[in-house]
């Protein structure tokens, strides 16, 4: 069974409007196969506002989801589609090779639920935020993962990880 996220966030709290080269990409959770789809608000994370800008990401892709996958909302992932501005061209999306993307994606969520997928920018170079609730490499809540470039199925590349208080 696939699970993934519709709408978004771009920068500023508008919902991104998917481009028709969105691309759906699959991991695995808890033994099953599951897809999200990566966007690129533009948002420069800063190490202090983390967890309150991300905070703010899952709120507003929460709120552009339909009233249908609202109610389903916690066990499903939110990631959300790239606006149509976006640079995807054949096998990368945002500079990142779409298959050391997913790699990535699968090898940071470790079992858990991808809520959200943002290639962004953090403190200032370019980096790639993740957002796992569950999963068997954290504590069982919502994690944040900042991740380079070099991210893969055999490398991390983590520059940063926290906890989301409150999220589930």
């Amino acid at each position: 069974s696939t699970a993934s996220g519709s709408s978004g966030a771009a920068g500023l709290g508008a919902p991104a409007a998917a481009g028709p080269n969105s691309p759906v990409l699959h991991y695995r959770s808890g033994g099953r196969r599951a897809s999200f789809t990566p966007f690129s608000t533009g948002t420069n994370f800063q190490r202090r506002r983390l967890t309150s800008q991300v905070s703010s990401e899952l709120q507003n892709s929460r709120r552009s989801l339909p009233a249908s996958e609202k109610m389903n909302a916690s066990p499903r992932p939110h990631a959300a589609p790239a606006p149509a501005s976006a640079s995807l061209h054949g096998t990368s999306f945002g500079g990142i090779a779409v298959k050391n993307l997913q790699a990535c994606v699968t090898r940071i969520a470790a079992g858990g639920t991808v809520r959200l997928v943002d290639v962004a920018r953090y403190q200032g170079k370019r980096a790639t935020i993740i957002v796992v609730a569950g999963g068997t490499g954290g504590t069982g809540g919502t994690r944040v993962f900042v991740v380079g470039p070099g991210c893969s199925g055999s490398r991390s590349d983590l520059i940063a990880q926290a906890s989301l208080p409150g999220a589930g």
